[in-house]
């Protein structure tokens, strides 16, 4: 997989290709706040057997480069061809590219990918009830909630609802329409 958009590169990328940014960004607690790996504290060995759980034909480890070759960030996409269905996620490591839309612009081209590629129906993703520019872009996509996960996980003494998102391929394409 590799995928092209007018300010990004996103492509797979092994464990060599990840240099010291990346783990600066997955051991920063502002940085994976509102992720899964939140205070996980991944050690290199974590993230090479994490690694080979991708197999580069359904499942990819993708990086996200700006135009000049600068990984900013990380992609995750799981297919599961027989239920034609992915599960999406990710990381903006470089706080300069915040708020600047990359999620959006890299997602449109991940979902292209998954429903005209790998001909799956159905996208899911999740994220936790706090990170409301998460929910506000899938908001903005299209994305319908599918249901919330209560009590999901401690974070600082309080307790944290997972909310789980969906989008049909139908939705998809319904609103790509002129």
């Amino acid at each position: 997989m590799l995928l092209k958009t007018e300010n990004y590169v996103i492509k797979p990328i092994t464990f060599t290709d990840l240099g010291a940014d990346y783990f600066g960004w997955i051991n920063d607690e502002e940085i994976t706040r509102h992720l899964f790996i939140y205070r996980s504290n991944l050690t290199r060995d974590d993230v090479r057997q994490h690694l080979q759980s991708y197999d580069q034909q359904t499942s990819f480890f993708l990086g996200i480069f700006d135009k000049f070759g600068k990984m900013i960030g990380t992609h995750s996409y799981r297919a599961a061809i027989q239920h034609k269905r992915c599960a999406l996620g990710v990381m903006i490591g470089e706080r300069s590219y915040w708020g600047k839309n990359v999620v959006l612009e890299v997602r449109r081209a991940i979902l292209n990918y998954a429903f005209e590629e790998d001909d799956c129906v159905k996208a899911e993703a999740g994220c936790y009830k706090n990170n409301i520019p998460a929910i506000y872009n899938f908001q903005r996509m299209g994305w319908k909630s599918e249901g919330i996960r209560r009590s999901h996980r401690e974070v600082d003494g309080t307790r944290e609802d997972l909310i789980l998102f969906g989008l049909l391929r139908d939705e998809w394409y319904a609103q790509k329409k002129p």
